[in-house]
Protein backbone atom coordinates (compact mmCIF):
# COMPACT_ATOMS: atom_id res chain seq x y z
CA UNK A 1 0.00 0.00 0.00
CA UNK A 2 3.06 2.61 0.77
CA UNK A 3 4.15 1.70 -2.59
CA UNK A 4 0.56 2.78 -3.83
CA UNK A 5 0.89 6.18 -2.03
CA UNK A 6 4.67 6.76 -3.25
CA UNK A 7 3.49 6.44 -6.66
CA UNK A 8 0.83 9.04 -6.06
CA UNK A 9 3.22 11.66 -4.92
CA UNK A 10 5.63 11.76 -6.97
CA UNK A 11 5.15 13.84 -10.11
CA UNK A 12 5.42 12.91 -14.11
CA UNK A 13 8.77 14.25 -13.99
CA UNK A 14 10.62 12.02 -11.52
CA UNK A 15 8.92 8.91 -12.61
CA UNK A 16 10.55 9.64 -15.91
CA UNK A 17 14.23 10.59 -14.55
CA UNK A 18 14.02 7.38 -12.89
CA UNK A 19 12.53 5.69 -15.94
CA UNK A 20 15.67 7.35 -17.42
CA UNK A 21 18.12 6.52 -15.02
CA UNK A 22 17.08 2.62 -15.05
CA UNK A 23 17.59 2.83 -18.84
CA UNK A 24 20.61 4.21 -18.70
CA UNK A 25 21.71 1.37 -16.06
CA UNK A 26 20.63 -1.44 -18.32
CA UNK A 27 23.04 0.31 -20.98
CA UNK A 28 25.48 -0.32 -18.65
CA UNK A 29 24.92 -3.49 -17.55
CA UNK A 30 24.52 -4.86 -21.12
CA UNK A 31 27.80 -3.01 -22.12
CA UNK A 32 29.64 -4.69 -19.06
CA UNK A 33 28.30 -7.90 -20.30
CA UNK A 34 29.57 -7.46 -24.12
CA UNK A 35 32.85 -6.24 -22.40
CA UNK A 36 33.41 -9.14 -20.19
CA UNK A 37 32.26 -11.80 -23.16
CA UNK A 38 34.56 -10.44 -25.25
CA UNK A 39 37.59 -11.06 -22.43
CA UNK A 40 36.29 -14.48 -22.09
CA UNK A 41 36.85 -15.23 -26.18
CA UNK A 42 40.24 -13.50 -25.71
CA UNK A 43 40.97 -15.81 -22.96
CA UNK A 44 39.65 -18.71 -24.59
CA UNK A 45 41.42 -18.22 -27.55
CA UNK A 46 44.66 -17.43 -25.66
CA UNK A 47 44.18 -20.98 -23.92
CA UNK A 48 43.40 -22.36 -27.22
CA UNK A 49 46.91 -20.89 -28.54
CA UNK A 50 49.06 -22.04 -25.56
CA UNK A 51 47.23 -25.82 -25.75
CA UNK A 52 47.97 -26.05 -29.39
CA UNK A 53 51.75 -24.91 -29.20
CA UNK A 54 52.02 -26.88 -25.34
CA UNK A 55 50.29 -29.85 -27.06
CA UNK A 56 51.86 -30.30 -30.42
CA UNK A 57 55.57 -29.58 -28.88
CA UNK A 58 57.86 -32.47 -30.61
CA UNK A 59 59.38 -32.95 -27.87
CA UNK A 60 58.41 -34.22 -24.59
CA UNK A 61 57.60 -31.18 -21.88
CA UNK A 62 56.72 -31.02 -18.82
CA UNK A 63 56.51 -28.77 -15.68
CA UNK A 64 57.33 -29.76 -12.20
CA UNK A 65 55.37 -28.28 -9.15
CA UNK A 66 58.45 -27.67 -5.93
CA UNK A 67 56.93 -30.89 -4.34
CA UNK A 68 58.12 -32.84 -7.47
CA UNK A 69 54.50 -33.38 -8.97
CA UNK A 70 53.70 -33.19 -12.12
CA UNK A 71 51.93 -29.90 -13.07
CA UNK A 72 51.69 -30.63 -16.98
CA UNK A 73 53.02 -33.45 -19.38
CA UNK A 74 52.87 -32.62 -23.00
CA UNK A 75 50.88 -35.67 -24.91
CA UNK A 76 54.46 -36.65 -27.11
CA UNK A 77 55.53 -38.35 -23.66
CA UNK A 78 53.97 -41.45 -25.35
CA UNK A 79 55.74 -40.94 -28.83
CA UNK A 80 58.97 -40.87 -26.91
CA UNK A 81 58.56 -43.62 -23.84
CA UNK A 82 55.33 -45.49 -24.40
CA UNK A 83 53.38 -44.00 -21.15
CA UNK A 84 50.60 -41.51 -21.77
CA UNK A 85 51.05 -37.88 -20.14
CA UNK A 86 47.87 -39.57 -17.68
CA UNK A 87 50.42 -42.46 -16.92
CA UNK A 88 53.19 -39.44 -15.66
CA UNK A 89 50.71 -37.52 -13.48
CA UNK A 90 49.04 -40.46 -11.92
CA UNK A 91 52.65 -41.75 -11.19
CA UNK A 92 55.16 -38.66 -10.24
CA UNK A 93 58.16 -40.67 -10.22
CA UNK A 94 57.48 -42.75 -13.59
CA UNK A 95 60.33 -40.77 -14.43
CA UNK A 96 62.41 -42.16 -12.64
CA UNK A 97 61.52 -46.03 -12.74
CA UNK A 98 61.84 -46.17 -16.80
CA UNK A 99 65.25 -44.01 -16.64
CA UNK A 100 67.70 -47.42 -17.40
CA UNK A 101 69.41 -48.56 -14.21
CA UNK A 102 73.01 -47.79 -15.13
CA UNK A 103 71.73 -44.18 -15.29
CA UNK A 104 69.48 -43.39 -12.32
CA UNK A 105 72.45 -42.38 -9.76
CA UNK A 106 73.45 -39.65 -12.27
CA UNK A 107 70.07 -38.71 -13.00
CA UNK A 108 69.71 -38.63 -9.27
CA UNK A 109 72.59 -36.65 -8.87
CA UNK A 110 71.40 -34.03 -11.54
CA UNK A 111 68.10 -33.73 -9.94
CA UNK A 112 70.11 -33.10 -6.57
CA UNK A 113 71.63 -30.35 -8.61
CA UNK A 114 68.54 -28.97 -10.16
CA UNK A 115 67.64 -28.27 -6.90
CA UNK A 116 70.30 -26.44 -5.36
CA UNK A 117 70.87 -24.69 -8.23
CA UNK A 118 68.74 -21.89 -10.01
CA UNK A 119 69.98 -22.32 -13.56
CA UNK A 120 69.46 -24.43 -16.69
CA UNK A 121 70.85 -27.76 -16.14
CA UNK A 122 71.14 -30.87 -18.49
CA UNK A 123 72.17 -34.18 -18.74
CA UNK A 124 72.08 -37.11 -20.93
CA UNK A 125 70.26 -40.66 -19.97
CA UNK A 126 68.74 -43.31 -21.39
CA UNK A 127 65.33 -44.81 -20.64
CA UNK A 128 63.42 -48.23 -21.13
CA UNK A 129 60.17 -47.35 -22.89
CA UNK A 130 56.88 -49.43 -21.91
CA UNK A 131 57.61 -51.49 -24.88
CA UNK A 132 61.08 -52.45 -23.03
CA UNK A 133 63.00 -50.36 -26.02
CA UNK A 134 66.51 -48.68 -24.86
CA UNK A 135 66.24 -44.66 -25.78
CA UNK A 136 68.56 -42.09 -24.89
CA UNK A 137 67.25 -38.56 -24.02
CA UNK A 138 68.51 -35.63 -23.86
CA UNK A 139 67.12 -33.61 -21.06
CA UNK A 140 67.05 -29.51 -20.21
CA UNK A 141 65.49 -28.49 -17.35
CA UNK A 142 65.11 -24.70 -15.45
CA UNK A 143 63.22 -23.13 -12.58
CA UNK A 144 59.98 -21.50 -13.01
CA UNK A 145 59.11 -18.76 -10.96
CA UNK A 146 55.23 -17.33 -10.63
CA UNK A 147 55.26 -13.61 -9.65
CA UNK A 148 58.70 -14.11 -8.20
CA UNK A 149 58.02 -17.14 -6.27
CA UNK A 150 59.29 -20.53 -7.00
CA UNK A 151 56.64 -22.44 -8.82
CA UNK A 152 58.79 -25.74 -9.53
CA UNK A 153 60.81 -26.99 -12.58
CA UNK A 154 60.05 -27.02 -16.41
CA UNK A 155 61.96 -29.63 -18.19
CA UNK A 156 62.25 -30.68 -22.18
CA UNK A 157 63.11 -33.72 -22.93
CA UNK A 158 64.28 -35.39 -26.43
CA UNK A 159 65.60 -38.31 -28.12
CA UNK A 160 69.09 -37.67 -28.28
CA UNK A 161 70.60 -38.00 -31.65
CA UNK A 162 74.13 -37.57 -30.12
CA UNK A 163 73.37 -40.07 -27.85
CA UNK A 164 71.98 -42.04 -30.88
CA UNK A 165 76.03 -42.17 -32.43
CA UNK A 166 76.77 -43.15 -29.03
CA UNK A 167 74.62 -45.92 -29.06
CA UNK A 168 75.68 -47.46 -32.40
CA UNK A 169 79.26 -46.77 -31.15
CA UNK A 170 78.10 -49.28 -28.53
CA UNK A 171 76.66 -51.64 -31.28
CA UNK A 172 80.09 -52.29 -32.72
CA UNK A 173 82.03 -51.80 -29.63
CA UNK A 174 83.64 -48.80 -30.19
CA UNK A 175 82.73 -46.83 -27.52
CA UNK A 176 83.77 -47.37 -23.95
CA UNK A 177 80.94 -45.35 -22.28
CA UNK A 178 77.87 -46.25 -20.65
CA UNK A 179 76.67 -48.56 -23.40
Amino acid sequence: MGNQVDLEHRTREQLFQELDDLRHRIAELEAAETERNQVEQALRQSEKQFRIIADFTHDWEYWIDPAGNYIYVSPSCERITGYSADDFLAAPHLLEKIIHPQDRTAFAQHTCKESKQNAELSTEFRIITSTGETRWIHHVCQPVYDDGSEAGRRASNRASPSAFRQKRRCANGTANWRC
